[in-house]
Order: structure tokens, then sequence, then C-alpha cells
């Protein structure tokens, strides 16, 4: 994982590839039973996943060499997708 992500950066740009993560978690954090037929892994795989990539990826670079605004994008988006499923968690 860390050869990944350490390289990652050639192939896309850092916020397209947060964007693609955030993406997916929020997939999965608003799945409900059969969130997708075609899907084969667990909902609950992917968030587990996917927070440990994102933890890992922002552990790697750390605040100082992480720009402030993918941080922001960060931090926005988990907000939202945690007030999301928590909505969608009550309202079960």
């Amino acid at each position: 994982m860390d050869d990944f992500l350490l390289t990652v950066e050639m192939i896309i740009h850092p916020m397209d590839f947060v964007t693609c993560l955030l993406s997916r978690l929020a997939q999965a954090f608003n799945a409900v039973p059969g969130w997708n037929p075609n899907e084969e892994i667990n909902p609950e795989v992917v968030k587990m996943r996917g927070l440990i990539v994102l933890q890992h990826w922002s552990g790697i670079f750390g605040p100082d060499l992480l720009d402030i605004s993918i941080r922001k994008v960060v931090i926005e988006a988990l907000d939202v997708i945690w007030q999301q499923s928590k909505s969608l968690s009550q309202s079960d």
C-alpha cells in the first residue's frame, strides 16, 4: 500500500485520487441491503478499506505536505458522508 500511495501522484492528481476514494466511501456509507446487485464486496468491507487507505495516505504526507485544499475537501466530505449515513440509520 505504501508503494502505491507514494507513487499515485505520478498517475493521478491527488485531488482526483481523494475525490475517487471519497466517492467510493460515500457509496458504501449510503448503501442499503442489495446496494448494487453486481457488487460482490460487502459495503462494510469497502468502508473499512477506504477509511484505512485514506488514513494511511494522509499519514504518509502529513499536514505539512498535504495541500490545504485537499485536507479541506477530505474533512468536509467525511462530515457529509457521516451526517448522511447517520440520518439513513436513524430513518430505518
